[in-house]
């Protein structure tokens, strides 16, 4: 599961005059904390390789050519979140759009 939220937005310069730079923090549920499946697999979300979340968004940095660019900034804040009384784990990734 993905849920994604819109933190800020920004006018830049950096990719061409008036670009807007959209913040965006994506929140990956892996599954069951409880279960050694959901650890691997955030592993594998959390590498560099063709499974993780930094390779399947930058490979296609235009995003359809949608946007000028995207950049995964940063993976943080592992842990657990609770749904119907079952702890799931969990990663968030930050994300820079420019568009």
């Amino acid at each position: 599961m993905l849920s994604r939220r819109s933190s800020r937005s920004t006018t830049t310069a950096l990719w061409a005059p008036g670009s807007i730079l959209q913040t965006y923090t994506l929140t990956v549920v892996v599954g069951r904390a409880s279960e050694r499946a959901a650890e691997d697999l955030l592993d594998t979300y959390l590498g560099y390789g063709s499974g993780g979340i930094r390779f399947a968004i930058e490979a296609d940095t235009t995003l359809g050519n949608v946007v000028q660019t995207c950049i995964v900034e940063s993976a943080g804040t592992i842990g657990t979140i609770d749904g119907n009384d079952t702890l799931y784990l969990m990663v968030e990734f930050r994300v820079l759009v420019y568009t």
